[in-house]
């Protein structure tokens, strides 16, 4: 039975963003601000990154304090987990952009 409060459910619902994964890896880097997020991920929209920032923070992935947004233990739970997906040292899609898992520290 689907239960909107299992952590799992949580997870895949802020993963179907596009820009839920490469935020998670961007904050796993260090915190960061809205606006150093913005150029980080662009050509993200300010809308998209809103919704995608409430979406990993109701889930536990993300924090915010003091104007800054850092990674949480739900997202870096997340992160451990996806990266075991990669099986190559460099993805055709991110061209060692440090978006994807196997770029990225």
């Amino acid at each position: 039975m689907y239960s909107h409060s299992c952590p799992v459910n949580s997870a895949v619902k802020v993963l179907d963003s596009r820009w839920a994964y490469p935020l998670l890896v961007e904050l796993r880097k260090r915190p960061a601000s809205f606006g150093s997020l913005r150029k980080a991920l662009k050509p993200i929209t300010n809308k998209v990154l809103s919704a995608t920032l409430r979406s990993a923070q109701k889930a536990g992935m993300v924090l915010l304090q003091d104007r800054a947004y850092s990674i949480a233990g739900e997202g870096n739970r997340v992160v451990d987990a996806l990266k075991q997906f990669s099986t190559t040292d460099k993805c055709a899609s991110c061209t060692g952009s440090g978006v994807c898992l196997t770029h990225s520290s």
